[in-house]
């Protein structure tokens, strides 16, 4: 029996180095940490329904993403990529390791042009202001959107007509409304604190009131 591997690279906020890791399902079982030398930690849990979440230090902004995968598409999808939300740049692949490698590489050339253009080698963070001014906590409103949609592309939102293409989503400064325009049943989830996306992600499925 083939034993189930993935690689996963992410790029260090702190020294801008790639780090690169094999996982397979044996060392994810009780969750990991992928170190950088300099301190950076990418922590990768398996919730008890065997969901995967990645907790990624990003390159452009302060905070760490949150994404979270199932087992499957953990270990099976050629290339994965994760994104900082707010200035769309690359921090993370997961996936076969040629694509890995292939995608390690374009960023690195589109990174090193974007900073060089830059006099001052920084990210413009106008869009980052934009989401702090909009959110009570943007950073942990991303990750709800982000595993809302999920569910949603998983098939594992439930409510009383099951007609899942009527979902809307709704969002607040501090919470987020999923409702289904075909029954009326919604529910309503908080976005202000780490516990509320640990929450969230733990969820066998979203079921609308």
């Amino acid at each position: 029996m083939e034993l189930k591997t993935t690689v996963i690279a992410f790029i260090c906020p702190g020294c801008g180095e790639t780090i690169v890791r094999d996982i397979n399902i044996f060392s994810l079982s009780g969750g990991c940490d992928i170190d950088c030398d300099c301190g950076e930690t990418l922590n990768i849990k398996v919730t008890q329904n065997r969901k995967v979440v990645l907790s990624v230090p990003c390159l452009a902004c302060p905070e760490y993403h949150t994404i979270r995968l199932s087992s499957a598409s953990f270990f099976d999808r050629e290339l994965f990529t994760v994104q900082c939300p707010y200035t769309a740049l690359d921090i993370c692949y997961i996936g076969h390791r040629d694509k890995v490698e292939k995608a390690v590489s374009d960023n690195k050339k589109y990174l090193e042009e974007t900073f060089s253009a830059n006099k001052n080698g920084e990210i413009e963070r106008d869009i980052l202001q934009e989401m702090y001014d909009k959110y009570d906590n943007p950073m942990v409103m991303n990750d709800i959107l982000l595993i809302i949609r999920d569910y949603i592309t998983d098939g594992a939102v439930e409510c009383g007509c099951d007609n899942t293409d009527k979902l809307r989503i709704d969002i607040a400064r501090d919470r987020v409304v999923l409702a289904c325009n075909g029954c009326g049943k919604s529910k309503e989830i908080r976005a202000l604190t780490e516990n509320d996306v640990t929450y969230m992600a733990e969820l066998d499925k979203i079921v609308l009131k």
